[in-house]
């Protein structure tokens, strides 16, 4: 695993999961089983999209999700899958200001109307 801190990306997002929109306390006990920090191109899936072992856990790959999103994503789901697959999480995915131009430009959210 990279050296990204979960605590950041929680808080980048404002204690929010990017795909349902879910808001969380950021003083909640053990917040980090509720709101999870989600690679948006799996691990597993690096060689698909030209990234190496590093690009992978840079921050602009990582999110806020909660526990019940990040379980309906699966593992090595494809992002484009899992919008296809819940069309309103692309759409809070692609609106929301936290998540890099990098991602939505390698996703093909760029210009989406």
């Amino acid at each position: 695993m990279g050296s990204y801190n979960g605590y950041e990306i929680r808080e980048r997002f404002e204690y929010t999961c990017v795909y349902c929109l879910t808001e969380f306390d950021s003083g909640m006990k053990d917040i980090g089983k509720k709101l999870n920090t989600d690679h948006v191109i799996p691990k597993s899936r690096k060689e698909e999209y030209g990234l190496s072992s590093e690009e992978i856990d840079e921050d602009w790959n990582l999110v806020a999700s909660c526990s019940l999103c990040n379980n309906k994503r699966k593992k090595d789901m494809k992002p484009e899958d899992f919008f296809d697959k819940v069309p309103q999480f692309r759409d809070n995915f692609r609106d929301n200001l936290h998540v890099s131009d990098k991602i939505k430009g390698l996703l093909g959210l760029l210009g989406d109307d």
